[in-house]
């Protein structure tokens, strides 16, 4: 993360920022949900790691949602527990864009 980024958007109205490894954000995260983990997670993130989802997984709370927007490693921790919706807008996957999936003659799982 850019903790110039981070800055900028603090002055824009960002409450409860934090920098990965400048700031504990993990704390961060549960002391701002009052303990029980945030609603919800935006990852917006390009590297080859799984942190960034890895750190989604520890401060969601039971059945909380991940929406990811960018490209980031999926290899996530067998360690993550718990129940949580990982959602993941525009998906073009395998089958997702071909003419008979778009016009609603098949659909894909």
């Amino acid at each position: 993360v850019d903790p110039g980024r981070v800055e900028d958007a603090r002055r824009w109205g960002l409450e409860g920022h934090g920098v990965i490894g400048r700031d504990d954000v993990d704390a961060m995260a549960i002391a701002f949900s009052g303990g029980v983990g945030v609603d919800a997670v935006i990852i917006t993130a390009s590297t080859d790691t799984s942190e960034p989802v890895e750190l989604a997984g520890r401060i969601l709370r039971e059945r909380g949602r991940v929406s990811l927007v960018g490209d980031v490693g999926m290899a996530v921790a067998s360690t993550m527990t718990g129940s949580w919706t990982y959602g993941c807008p525009g998906h073009t996957g395998r089958g997702v864009m071909t003419p008979s999936t778009r016009s609603g003659a098949l659909t894909t799982p």
